[in-house]
């Protein structure tokens, strides 16, 4: 008994050791998985939590980067892209709508412009595709990711019936709706097109991405709408400009959508056109590359950015336009979706 009352403080001790060495463990093997669910779930909280918005009201750009594979040598997208990312991070709009944004230029976006989302969004980015696919997708709409959740997107031909012998004729669009995580703003439809040259095509297009946008609205009919893009048409050309403002809905529950330029402010003598063919000279008088946006939207003038390097070297063949806009009326917050 002596003997056996002398092992017994050792055998405790290394009791006490065996379970501290198996809580350990334990720690080891469970600890990061729980940390790495609680990461998880604490980012998603922190992804819906309400934002407390600097402004009340949001910047809205538009802007035809020009397609990298048709750029002159002189005007490479490796020799400007740097330079179009340093402008938008400068201006810092809270949604962009640009053309002509080819996978690899979408990709090399998306990984220097910090702080944004992008639809359409997915594999594919970077790499090639079938010339189809590729321009479907060359309507991109940027958006601050901490001020916006996205609900709805979609993308796609115009008039998937009425495909042109020159597929790059085709008119292409992308649809986003966007809820404000301020909730300032109603839910946003956002839709980002680049109609084309010929007037009939264009015609057609600009009439069907109206009805894209009624149908939009039969969903979300309390939604504000910003249409925008490079048009390729100014307003002089009526039966184009009045598809895309929707003239025959003048008097119903949405009406017509409103061009945010303000005509009568024009310079006299100048040239106010947008497409300056990455040399800063304009050659149609009336701008072609719009933003448009609901009654429920209050629009300042647009306003036509010429940046540039100072060796006079543009970010791309177009000027870029931007407005603010703030809604007209308080809105009841829009329901998570």
């Amino acid at each position: 008994m002596m003997r056996t009352a002398r092992w017994l403080p050792i055998i405790a001790g290394a009791c006490l050791i065996g379970a501290l060495l198996a809580a350990l463990i334990l720690w080891q093997t469970a600890g990061p998985a729980e940390t790495v669910a609680s990461t998880a779930e604490k980012k998603s909280a922190a992804a819906d939590r309400p934002v407390i918005a600097r402004h009340t009201y949001l910047k809205i750009m538009t802007v035809n980067i020009s397609f990298s594979a048709l750029d002159a040598p002189a005007y490479r997208w490796r020799k400007r892209r740097a330079l179009l990312v340093k402008i938008l991070l400068r201006h810092a709009p809270d949604i962009i709508g640009m053309q002509e944004s080819s996978a690899p230029q979408t990709a090399y976006l998306a990984a220097h412009l910090k702080g944004y989302a992008h639809v359409p969004s997915g594999a594919g980015l970077g790499s090639p595709m079938p010339l189809g696919i590729g321009l479907s997708r060359v309507n991109t709409i940027f958006y601050q990711r901490r001020r916006f959740a996205l609900i709805h997107q979609q993308h796609g031909p115009l008039r998937p019936r009425h495909l042109q012998p020159d597929p790059t004729e085709n008119a292409y669009y992308t649809m986003a709706v966007l809820r404000d995580r301020a909730a300032i703003f109603p839910l946003l439809v956002v839709v980002d097109t680049q109609l084309r040259h010929g007037n009939p095509n264009a015609a057609a297009s600009a009439q069907r991405l109206d009805q894209v946008l009624r149908h939009q609205w039969r969903l979300d009919a309390g939604a504000g709408a910003i249409v925008m893009g490079d048009m390729n048409h100014s307003k002089t050309d009526t039966v184009v400009y009045d598809h895309l403002i929707g003239t025959h809905h003048a008097h119903g529950i949405h009406g017509r959508l409103r061009d945010s330029f303000d005509y009568a402010a024009r310079p006299r003598g100048v040239l106010w056109g947008t497409w300056q063919q990455f040399i800063g000279k304009p050659v149609i008088k009336l701008p072609t590359d719009l933003i448009f946006t609901s009654r429920n939207l209050h629009a300042s003038p647009a306003a036509i950015l010429r940046d540039h390097s100072p060796s006079g070297r543009y970010p791309t063949d177009h000027y870029l336009v931007e407005t603010r806009i703030t809604p007209l009326k308080k809105h009841a917050a829009s329901p998570k979706q």
